[in-house]
């Protein structure tokens, strides 16, 4: 009695399984470029793989877009999506379309398992999907380039402070000590002045004497004093000499008389 209600559920499932179309018949290969046979996928680049689509059946098909997922290589894990790409081709049957594609990456590298689709319709417009690529696939870091502009900054940046760091411990530890400057060899040439100064004709002093001792300013007065004694004698003894011969030519003169 139990079985009746279980048998009439399932013949409706199976009825609408057996009713639907089976997808038309297609096959999708993969292949990477000869330059990349190992199947390495370079971390922020256009990574190539080409795709060829036969179409199998009676009937016309239209590749729609590419599209695809990196799984983890062990756990099975959806890492990321990759890019999908429309095309909107109709291909004939047995005919055979080739899907020029590129893909990006961002993942740590290592092995990742790659899938990629082909998503077609028929002349139904029923939309189908095949498998177009699935395995493993290295990625990897993109070589480094000495003109790649970041790298260019920071090797700057450490020439930069390592010319610092030298220049601080030259400066501190290695340079000699300046030299000391020569004096000069020419001695200063000192004023001259002449030993005999001109009088004054004013009778006022040309020198400053406050630094005269007084004894030396005495001395110089005395001798100033007998000078001058002995000057105005000199100037009497004259005259009076002179007057002498005055006289006696008067009387010299009177005798004659």
């Amino acid at each position: 009695m139990h079985l009746l209600p279980l048998l009439a559920l399932a013949l409706p499932s199976a009825l609408l399984a057996s009713a639907a179309p089976a997808p038309p018949a297609v096959e999708v290969h993969s292949a990477f470029p000869p330059e990349n046979l190992f199947g390495h996928v370079t971390n922020g680049a256009a990574n190539k793989i080409s795709l060829t689509f036969v179409n199998r059946s009676p009937q016309n098909l239209t590749v729609l877009n590419v599209g695809g997922n990196f799984f983890d290589s062990v756990s099975g894990k959806n890492l990321a999506n990759v890019t999908t790409k429309k095309f909107n081709t109709k291909v004939v049957p047995e005919g055979k379309y080739e899907l020029p594609y590129t893909f990006g990456s961002e993942l740590k590298p290592g092995e990742k398992t790659l899938k990629l689709w082909v998503e077609y319709a028929d002349d139904s417009a029923s939309k189908h999907r095949a498998v177009a690529h699935e395995g493993l696939v290295t990625v990897v870091e993109p070589p480094a380039s000495w003109f790649d502009l970041q790298l260019l900054s920071v090797y700057l940046l450490l020439a930069s402070l390592f010319s610092g760091v030298a220049y601080y411990v030259y400066s501190t530890y290695l340079a000699p000590a300046p030299a000391k400057s020569k004096k000069s060899s020419k001695k200063a040439i000192a004023p001259k002045y002449s030993s005999d100064p001109a009088p004054p004709v004013d009778g006022t002093k040309t020198y400053d004497d406050e630094w005269v001792p007084e004894t030396a300013k005495l001395r110089n007065r005395r001798g100033k004093a007998k000078l001058g004694a002995a000057s105005s004698g000199d100037e009497l003894s004259g005259g009076e000499t002179s007057g002498g011969e005055a006289g006696g030519k008067k009387k010299k003169g009177g005798r004659r008389k």
